[in-house]
């Protein structure tokens, strides 16, 4: 039988498919993270397409207080209540008969309602009435036993922070989803797991989520979705796309390989984001669609930066061949900015793409050790899509390129790397520009000034004056300074 979808964003894709027809699943996780809120998106998904969901409470909440819990989310629909999503507690019948009752009240209760989807909500109050543990565990099976010969497919919530190989629900659970809340460094972060999910495969590992005006959003794990769909090869196109400055151009060769990915490192003002812009007219210019994505500055400021370098760009976002998206680096999700990177791509074809700011996406993961396994899933997909992709990084001197930093954190990944610094000579910051890697290609590895100025970045003569320009402090050749 087909897998039935949650409709929730992102975890049919880690449950490869969705819930298990007339299957039992658990959803564990302690108070506050998210399970009320997951059961009813999956349920309002399943009535809308056709289902009918019971939703059935013990003492955790009131049937009123849940309609306006969901009554928050887009996913509501009011015209379900009462006509295909059916809340009714049991606390009642749990008093008067104890699990018995309670067993021969779902029971009626599905075949009253036709129901194609249970959710019960509060097993712990069922579990600490239960005169014993062995009692529990009859209850349990027997729940299961009677949905799963009614045809009805099954959610059970209950406030289980990790496995506990002794519930007796986990034993006949056909699947087993824990959601979790932990504390990092700035913002509680959410992950969702899948433990369990018999006779089918699924994503492995913690996958993280949100929860949105929509509901809660699932966003897989970048590395684990690449490893088990795989990644299609890229064309074999050898072009070069301009960067819009010529001298630049004349550097690589006469421009970036298509398809491929560069690493445009600098310190703060150095004018990664004035080559990006750059970049992104030209292709305007050559009628190539481009998007712009960043999470520093707005795209009102984009375009009054663009506007001052003469560089057309609002006309062109205006006619639709540019696209300027802006996600603030206040609690980035880095596979949120994967998916949606890679969801932007495919919806415009986008021909070049400039990721303006990767240091502040690659922070969030440094404490996890996926800082190089993400970037090299995120770079391997945009050039399976054939995306010229430029990705700025910022070092964090002003002088002096972090040369480790580049090579330990990204260089391994990317395909190209060009640099922008300043170097003081004789009392004065002079901007220079170098290319330390192009793969498979030639290019000038000479060090050049550059300046900013109407139409952009423009590149001078090769700066032969001075020596030792990488630590940051030129020396005139042939008399080092005191």
């Amino acid at each position: 039988m087909e897998p039935i979808s949650t409709g929730v964003p992102g975890l049919d894709r880690v449950l490869k498919g969705g819930l298990r027809p007339r299957g039992l699943h658990v959803v564990g996780g302690m108070p506050g993270t998210g399970k009320t809120t997951l059961a009813q998106q999956i349920s309002y998904h399943h009535a809308q397409a056709g289902g009918r969901v019971l939703y059935l409470v013990a003492l955790s909440e009131t049937a009123e207080r849940l309609v306006g819990h969901a009554s928050g989310f887009s996913f509501f629909d009011p015209a379900m209540v009462a006509h295909r999503i059916y809340y009714i507690s049991v606390y009642s019948k749990l008093e008067e008969g104890g699990l018995d009752a309670v067993l021969d009240e779902v029971r009626t209760l599905v075949r009253e309602h036709k129901a194609s989807m249970v959710c019960v909500d509060g097993l712990s109050t069922l579990k600490a009435v239960a005169p014993t543990p062995l009692d529990f565990r009859r209850f349990i099976f027997d729940l299961n036993a009677q949905l799963r010969s009614l045809g009805v497919t099954t959610l059970i919530l209950g406030p289980w922070a990790e496995w506990e190989a002794d519930n007796p629900e986990f034993a006949v659970a056909e699947g087993i989803l824990t959601m979790s809340l932990e504390p990092g460094a700035d913002a509680s972060e959410r992950y969702l797991e899948v433990l369990k999910l018999r006779g089918s495969d699924h994503l492995e590992g913690r996958h993280s989520f949100a929860i949105t005006q929509t509901g809660v959003v699932v966003f897989p794990r970048l590395e684990a979705v690449l490893a088990d769909e795989g990644v299609r090869q890229p064309p074999r196109e050898w072009r070069r796309l301009s960067t819009g400055s010529e001298g630049l151009d004349q550097m690589l060769r006469g421009g970036i390989p298509t398809g491929s990915v560069t690493l445009l490192a600098g310190g703060p003002g150095a004018g990664k984001t004035t080559l990006g812009l750059s970049y992104l007219a030209e292709g305007g210019r050559n009628g190539e669609h481009g998007i712009y994505f960043g999470f520093e500055e707005a795209p009102s400021r984009l375009l009054g930066k663009a506007e001052g370098l003469g560089l057309s760009i609002a006309e062109m976002v205006d006619g639709g061949s540019q696209q300027l998206h802006w996600l603030p680096a206040l609690e980035l999700n880095p596979d949120q900015v994967a998916w949606r990177l890679l969801e932007l791509v495919d919806s415009t074809q986008a021909q070049r793409l400039v990721i303006d700011g990767m240091d502040a996406v690659l922070s969030r993961l440094a404490s996890t050790r996926r800082s190089q396994p993400y970037l090299a899933g995120l770079m391997a997909a945009l050039r399976s899509r054939n995306v010229t992709t430029i990705m700025t990084y910022e070092l964090p001197r002003v002088g002096g390129p972090g040369l480790d930093q580049i090579y330990e954190r990204v260089s391994a990944v990317t395909d190209n790397i060009m640099m922008l610094q300043y170097v003081e000579l004789r009392s004065e910051l002079h901007r220079l520009i170098s290319i330390l890697k192009v793969r498979e290609s030639d290019f000038d590895p000479s060090i050049r000034e550059f300046t900013i100025s109407t139409g952009g970045l423009h590149v001078t003569d090769t700066f032969g004056s001075a020596e030792a320009v990488l630590t940051g402090i030129g020396h005139w050749r042939g008399r080092r300074a005191q």
